[in-house]
């Protein structure tokens, strides 16, 4: 079911007049790998010294479920143990038949995920997160959304990346050769015409006409130039999650973004 809950802490105090040596901490009974612990508890524990175990509860199908958290020590009545209790609430999140976990994209371009939700007994406003850690990229989901605990709706995940360059103003090719030869050859010969006050405003009319070609894609090619965007997407295979939470109920689901 992938849902975790928030953890609970159990605190082990030291009453006694001597040094607790503890041995171990674990998880036993009827269900005990859907409850998880960690704790900072130190293999000898002073007099009137305590430590926190902290147990969170992954319950691996709905309904209830239960558990022992056992503590082994060199006091007497070891081990000491705790009873753990919890129910399990799917919240259904899952990839619809038909569906695909994977997509491919060229940078630049945006991906489209369909997840399905609700439907296995749940029912309620549920917060939905996305999670996508490359250059460029922004994951995109429904903020909340009201889930029927007996009809699975749909709802779209929309990933969108960056290109990894920037079109320029410019055809590619442009300004040719042939046409900056024209003007530094007009240039180069204006002065030593002794016509030159009659050619210069006929000149003038000619670079007129020109200086725009230079600087436009008017007729053009529709190939543009092109400059690194650094902030574009890079290629490559990534991973993102979208978690679904409602009170202490989470469920995330991985999904696969793969950028040309």
């Amino acid at each position: 079911m992938n849902a975790t809950s928030s953890a609970q802490s159990v605190t082990l105090s030291n009453t006694g007049s001597t040094t607790l040596t503890i041995s171990g901490v674990s998880i036993t009974g009827t269900f005990p790998n859907d409850f998880a612990e960690s704790n900072n508890c130190p293999s000898s524990l002073s007099v009137n010294a305590t430590c926190t175990v902290n147990v969170s509860f992954i319950p691996s199908a709905t309904g209830f479920r239960s558990g022992t958290l056992s503590i082994s020590d060199n006091a007497s009545g070891s081990p000491h143990t705790v009873g753990l209790s919890g129910t399990g609430i799917a919240l259904g999140l899952t990839i619809p038949s038909g569906g695909s976990g994977s997509a491919t994209v060229q940078a630049g371009g945006t991906a489209n995920y369909t997840l399905s939700i609700g439907g296995v007994g749940f029912g309620g406003s549920t917060l939905l997160t996305c999670t996508i850690t490359v250059t460029g990229a922004n994951c995109l989901v429904p903020a909340n959304l009201n889930v029927d605990a007996n009809t699975a709706s749909t709802f779209i995940v929309k990933v969108t990346t960056s290109p990894r360059t920037l079109a320029g103003l410019y055809p590619a090719g442009w300004p040719p050769s042939w046409l900056w030869a024209t003007v530094v050859f007009g240039f180069a010969i204006l002065p030593k015409t002794r016509r030159t006050r009659r050619l210069v405003p006929t000149f003038v009319q000619a670079m007129l006409f020109v200086l725009p070609l230079l600087f436009c894609g008017c007729g053009g090619s529709g190939s543009t130039g092109s400059q690194l965007n650094p902030n574009g997407t890079p290629a490559g295979t990534y991973n993102l999650t979208v978690t679904a939470s409602s009170g202490s109920a989470r469920q995330s689901i991985p999904l696969t973004l793969i950028v040309q």
